[in-house]
């Protein structure tokens, strides 16, 4: 019974560990992204302070946020290699 006990410790650290990393790793993720789009968004003449702001606005809906971060940095992409 003992054993029993051990082990179901044992798994739940190791899912609270693995959430913990997940979180970071999203996290992690959403600041990269969120400076990839703000140096994209300087590229076009938009001011920091008018970027930082839709930003922040976008960054409250997740979904909407990867939607619209996914878009913009693939346009970019494409617009770069159409200029070889």
């Amino acid at each position: 019974m003992g054993l029993g006990c051990w082990l179901a410790a044992q798994t739940e650290a190791q899912r609270y560990e693995a959430e913990v990393e997940r979180i970071k790793a999203r996290d992690s993720g959403a600041a990269i992204m969120h400076e990839e789009v703000l140096a994209l968004f300087e590229e076009y003449g938009v001011r920091m302070e008018s970027a930082q702001g839709v930003i922040d606005d976008l960054m409250h809906d997740q979904e909407m946020w990867l939607k619209v971060s996914t878009l913009l940095l693939d346009k970019d992409k494409c617009l770069a290699l159409g200029e070889d």
